[in-house]
């Protein structure tokens, strides 16, 4: 967004560096015509008038460079309007209604060219100047008024009566102006001063006016008329000017809200990045203390758990096929060393321990133990587990010291024994609702069994054997007799009963606690 608005800036900077120039251009064009409408227009007009009132009426005619200190003194000394009355010339309004009211586009009679004023009378002190035109014209004056009716109304004033309530222009002069003729320039049209509104003023037009050349008239109308269009214009450069202007403007004012904007959302984002980089190294200090203090009660957990299910065994030399426990002291031992084994097997495969006092050398990759440098005596794990589980040792191990596995699958083994797949379908076929011709159960006495897996979970085995041992121990002490389960009630064919013995691993079922095998189904 900054791009395009400094884009636009620079497009709307050229296209008012344009027209400022064309500006230039204007007001040069503009100056150089209204000298040549005076010059070629008057000069020899004034020039013949002069010499026509020098000769019938004697009276000194204003030179071209007094022009206007002369003026009076010759109203002074002939008391009022004379054939040597200054006439005068107003042309290049920018607004087109005032335009056609004061400068005119008609030519009088005597054939006076295009917005001349001639001396009709006077008010408040002053020469009253009235626009020459067509009979039934309208007619415009060029007035004074005094100070009378307050500071606000003294000066000159263009309207269609002396003193009248409609108005068009008002200058109200300066202390340097010939106070006998309307100010040149600097009038306000409609409360607005128009910068391109002009009156020059020339010496001795009167009724004579017919004598001057022919076509000069025609030449300074022409030349009027260009004026006004230039004038024209230049006032509509001068609105497009100001209109560029006034967007260059807007869009600079964006482009600083913008940057501001961007400084501000520069400063959060750098506060907020450094106070990500602190929680980053703060997070990253507490995943590290989070992961130590996970290994060491992985370690702590997984030893007490193997400690209380798992149990070292060693081979009676004389005896083949006896094996002895090891001590609970070099049982824990055997432990913490074979963990470490299993994470680093090269450089923990031979461990030190100590039991009853006796020191032992350990090679978990033979499965050996002596008391000498070389191992010699076999030694087993055994982990409690039912005997019909494939779990190796190394895989119970591993299942303890992953306290968050997310591989659970990895616990479920598939059973390839086809007379459990037929026993697992007998069961489904004939339970439950399956008899039931009312019920949508009845379809389960056409399930056919795709696979078959059992659920070797260390964790899940240990608890559920610690509870059953704790059942049979207060069975045993408070003499508790088991109420007899019937687990087929209605079902004359009794297939949970018959076949007990196909679901327990090979881990006999407890009959002193009337331990059985439940089918659990969801649907």
């Amino acid at each position: 967004e900054k791009a395009k608005l400094a884009k636009n800036i620079e497009r709307l900077q050229a296209q008012l560096s344009d027209e400022q120039a064309k500006h230039a251009e204007s007001e040069k064009e503009k100056a150089k015509l209204a000298k040549r409408a005076f010059v070629e227009g008057y000069a020899t007009r004034r020039e013949a008038l002069r010499n026509e009132h020098k000769s019938r009426n004697g009276v000194p005619h204003a030179s071209d460079a007094g022009d206007r200190g002369s003026i009076s003194e010759g109203l002074a000394k002939n008391g009022g309007p004379t054939t040597a009355d200054p006439a005068i010339w107003v042309f290049g309004c920018s607004n087109a209604t005032v335009s056609k009211w004061i400068e005119g586009t008609y030519t009088s009679p005597d054939e006076s060219p295009p917005g001349i004023y001639r001396l009709k009378e006077s008010n408040h002190g002053k020469p009253v100047y009235k626009k020459q035109g067509p009979p039934d014209g309208m007619d415009v004056f060029i007035y004074y008024w005094d100070s009378r009716d307050g500071s606000s109304f003294r000066g000159w004033w263009f309207g269609p009566e002396v003193g009248g309530e409609e108005v068009w222009a008002y200058n109200a002069g300066h202390p340097r102006d010939n106070p006998e003729l309307p100010p040149t320039s600097n009038w306000k049209v409609h409360g607005e001063v128009d910068e391109s509104l002009r009156i020059t003023i020339t010496l001795g037009v009167g009724s004579d006016i017919s004598r001057v050349p022919e076509g000069s008239d025609e030449k300074a109308a022409e030349l009027q008329e260009k004026v006004r269009h230039i004038s024209q214009a230049l006032s509509a450069e001068q609105a497009k000017r100001e209109l560029a202007e006034g967007k260059l403007k807007s869009l600079e004012g964006k482009v600083r809200d913008y940057e501001a904007a961007l400084a501000h959302e520069r400063e959060k984002w750098q506060t907020a990045e450094k106070q990500v980089n602190d929680m980053q190294h703060k997070l990253k200090e507490s995943s590290e203390e989070n992961l130590r203090l996970q290994t060491a009660l992985q370690e702590h957990t997984s030893n007490k758990a193997v400690s209380q299910g798992v149990n070292w065994q060693y081979q009676d030399y004389k005896v083949e096929g006896s094996w002895y426990a090891f001590p609970p002291d070099a049982n824990d031992q055997l432990h913490h060393a074979y963990l470490a084994f299993r994470r680093e097997p090269t450089k923990h495969r031979f461990a030190a321990i100590n039991s009853g006092g006796v020191a032992l050398k350990v090679d978990f990759h033979s499965m050996l133990f002596g008391r000498s440098d070389v191992p010699n005596r076999k030694m087993r794990i055994l982990t409690g587990m039912p005997k019909e589980w494939v779990l190796t040792p190394a895989s119970f191990l591993e299942q303890f010291n992953n306290l968050h596995s997310e591989s659970w699958y990895s616990y479920y083994v598939k059973v390839d024994n086809q007379s459990i797949h037929g026993k697992v379908e007998e069961i489904l076929r004939c339970t439950g609702h399956a008899g039931d011709d009312f019920t949508e159960c009845s379809c389960m006495r056409q399930a056919t069994i795709k696979s078959v897996h059992r659920i070797e979970n260390v964790k899940l085995w240990q608890r559920y054997r610690a509870r059953r041992d704790a059942l049979r121990q207060d069975s045993a002490t408070a003499s508790v007799t088991p109420a007899s389960l019937d687990q087929d009630a209605f079902d004359t064919r009794k297939v949970m009963t018959c076949n007990q013995s196909f679901f327990d691993c090979g881990e006999e079922l407890a009959k002193d606690v009337d331990e059985k095998i439940l089918l659990h189904g969801s649907c």
